[in-house]
């Protein structure tokens, strides 16, 4: 009698997806890559504010320094012979320009050959009215400050409990309008609050006492109101 065929390898099912079991599997790494992409941003984002706020503290040294050297006063905003505050403190950050740009700064030029500035010094125009001081002075060179006023000794930074902005983020306005280390372009705050982090929401900010603190725009903005919570200026009264 004879016997079945048998092989020598037995029947299997071949194993595979569906079309519609595959469009399930890409449908679920779709929801799960859009849950996860704003994650990854926002954190991506703190770490940059993280180095950002680190940049000012460093910052803040070598203005300290700076100031420790020239009679303990604020370098000017930029002097009358167009030197910018960040050129003089430059020595005492060894020459490193890389620490002026902030990795938030929307307006980086990779074809530059110019080094992008993210910082600026609470100096420049006076919005406020001449019995306010800011502490880099009004510009020495250039548009000038209608009330003279020059830099703030690093006592007078100090009234408040040290709570009047030194520097701000405000990097400038578009790439091709922006500040690089060295030049007037955007060396001042001008008194403006910055917008750098949290899709322009807001900016960190260097204080006397050397603290870093972010704030939104509108919790910053200089208004004008003579009762308000200023950070900006000390009074010379």
């Amino acid at each position: 009698m004879n016997k079945p065929h048998t092989s020598a390898f037995p029947y299997r099912r071949i194993l595979g997806f569906t079309l519609v079991e595959l469009l399930v599997v890409i449908a679920l790494i779709a929801i799960l890559a859009a849950l996860m992409f704003p994650i990854i941003g926002n954190v991506r984002e703190k770490g940059n504010m993280t180095k950002c706020a680190s940049h000012l503290r460093v910052i803040g040294q070598a203005i300290i320094m700076w100031a420790d050297d020239n009679g303990y006063v604020y370098p000017a905003v930029n002097d009358t012979a167009g030197v910018t505050w960040d050129t003089e403190i430059l020595a005492y950050l060894g020459g490193e320009e890389s620490v002026f740009e902030c990795p938030s700064d929307p307006y980086i030029d990779l074809t530059s050959t110019n080094k992008p500035r993210s910082y600026a010094a609470n100096g420049g125009y006076n919005w406020k009215g001449c019995e306010y001081h800011y502490p880099f002075g009004g510009y020495q060179k250039g548009p000038g400050d209608s009330c003279g006023h020059l830099p703030l000794s690093l006592e007078e930074s100090q009234s408040g409990g040290g709570r009047l902005i030194i520097v701000g983020e405000r990097p400038g306005n578009a790439r091709d309008d922006r500040g690089y280390v060295g030049k007037f372009s955007f060396c001042g705050l001008d008194q403006r609050p910055g917008d750098v982090h949290k899709n322009g929401a807001g900016g960190n900010y260097l204080f006397a006492d050397m603290g870093v603190q972010y704030f939104k725009s509108k919790d910053i903005a200089l208004t004008g109101a003579t009762d308000e919570k200023d950070y900006w200026y000390h009074s010379a009264d």
